[in-house]
């Protein structure tokens, strides 16, 4: 990163904060671990939403908290991806 000039680097596409299989760490906190132990203050992680059960009636309430758990985690930011055309019927 220093030969080419990288100062820091910003990783949109972070990861879900939805533990793991068994309860293990996110996608979220297995990206920001592996960047902060091999390039420490060189990367800055945005966190994504982890969609599941979109159209339950409590979505909204586990999304709000999606991103307090990011926040917790360290996340720089949250990334929205765009959708090409509406959503599958």
């Amino acid at each position: 990163m220093d030969a080419t000039g990288l100062g820091l680097v910003v990783n949109l596409s972070g990861g879900t904060v939805t533990h793991g299989k068994d309860g293990g760490p996110s996608e979220f906190e297995r990206n920001k671990l592996l960047a902060d132990t091999l390039y420490p203050g060189r990367f800055l992680h945005y966190m994504n939403l982890d969609y599941s059960g979109w159209d339950q009636p409590d979505f909204a309430e586990r999304a709000a908290r999606q991103i307090d758990e990011g926040h917790r985690l360290g996340a720089a930011g949250f990334k929205e991806y765009k959708r090409a055309g509406p959503l599958p019927a």
